[in-house]
């Protein structure tokens, strides 16, 4: 048997602002405000992609 999982990631938003595909000085700008009032520190999850797998074994067991 194998089961699959979504993993959530858990940053704090600061971390995830700063994966946005603008310039520097956008996401800086942004990044900075952020921390200032607080916000960017507020811990976030996302799926962002990562899966886990667990597969299992059966046993020869002639009991089970």
């Amino acid at each position: 048997q194998v089961q699959i999982k979504v993993v959530f990631n858990r940053y704090p938003l600061h971390y995830w602002l700063r994966l946005l595909p603008y310039p520097k000085t956008i996401k800086g700008n942004l990044i900075s405000f952020m921390k200032r009032i607080k916000v960017g520190f507020v811990p976030v999850s996302l799926p962002a992609g990562n899966l886990a797998v667990i597969g299992y074994k059966r046993s020869n067991d002639a009991t089970s």
